[in-house]
């Protein structure tokens, strides 16, 4: 007799994958204009609802609603990316460009598994390994806060990753990709820290009014809104791909794991038990990426210039 469970998993695991293969792959890649980047917005935060909504199912059928869940949320997912997609560009195999995209694309992919490992792996292993699934739940809440920060810098990544290709490849020039992204990031810092501020303000009521088993959980995800003004640099990091530099990226990540670990080990001497010594870590972390990742491009590009 076969385990339910396991075959509930490895559907919902699948869809999952494909969604994020279909949507992160392509779908996402035809928002290119600024025009797009409000559509694209909408459909994130529509999609970011519809899977708050669907944790209801967790809480009705359990590992099965877990599974439920995951799937619903892939196939919606497809569907609103797909629908409102801006190019509706036809499907063509080609081996050639697909052996030339494979080889550009492998080393960021790599780079980019790694940044999403740090992301989502990491640290919840940490947690899980050492304190505990209780602690676990409450981080799982914590990360949520987290994701629904991010819409609006990674859906600006989305629209002005092609935008910078298309510029550097036109004029040839490095320094073009930093001044064509002031203003963006200039737009995100500015609606980042409203956000972070009212984020701060709202959410011990939200949490107290919508969430009250997760108190424990507000101070953590007040600290979590720290990251909000490095979250407006994301576009930024493109500019890794867009120059092949991806081993310079790959340094600059491995730099803030780094000192993400060395932050939490100095915390958890202070304070044991304590979720906000995770969190705390996590903006130590990412403060030192970010700020790695702006002098590295930097140099780069001037580098580039002397080069050329």
């Amino acid at each position: 007799m076969g385990k339910p469970w396991v075959a509930a998993a490895c559907i919902a695991n699948a869809f999952a994958g494909a969604n994020g293969f279909y949507n992160t792959s392509y779908l996402n890649v035809t928002f290119r204009t600024r025009h797009d980047f409000i559509k694209l917005s909408f459909i994130e935060i529509l999609f970011a609802v519809c899977s708050l909504l669907l944790i209801g199912l967790v809480w009705w059928k359990g590992f099965y609603g877990l599974c439920s869940r995951a799937l619903l949320s892939a196939v919606i997912g497809i569907f609103l990316f797909h629908y409102f997609r801006p190019l509706r560009i036809p499907v063509k195999w080609v081996a050639s460009e697909w052996k030339h995209l494979f080889k550009i694309g492998m080393p960021i992919y790599m780079v980019g598994q790694l940044y999403a490992w740090w992301s989502s792996v990491m640290t919840p292993s940490l947690i899980a390994w050492i304190e505990g699934t209780k602690m676990m739940g409450l981080f799982a809440f914590v990360t949520f806060v987290i994701s629904a920060s991010s819409i609006l810098s990674m859906s600006a990544s989305q629209v002005y990753y092609p935008r910078l290709v298309e510029a550097y490849a036109k004029h040839g020039k490095p320094e073009i990709l930093l001044s064509s992204l002031r203003r963006p990031i200039l737009m995100l810092a500015a609606l980042y820290l409203v956000l972070g501020a009212a984020g701060w303000l709202a959410l011990p009521f939200a949490i107290t009014l919508l969430a009250p088993n997760y108190r424990e959980a507000v101070f953590p995800a007040q600290l979590s809104m720290l990251l909000c003004p490095l979250l407006a640099l994301t576009p930024m990091f493109n500019i890794f791909n867009v120059i092949k530099r991806q081993h310079a990226y790959l340094r600059c990540i491995l730099f803030g794991m780094l000192v993400n670990v060395v932050a939490l080990l100095v915390a958890l001497r202070f304070s044991t038990g304590n979720l906000s010594a995770y969190i705390v870590a996590i903006v130590a972390g990412r403060l030192a990426f970010t700020a790695a990742a702006f002098f590295t491009i930097r140099r780069l590009i001037a580098n580039i210039k002397v080069a050329t």
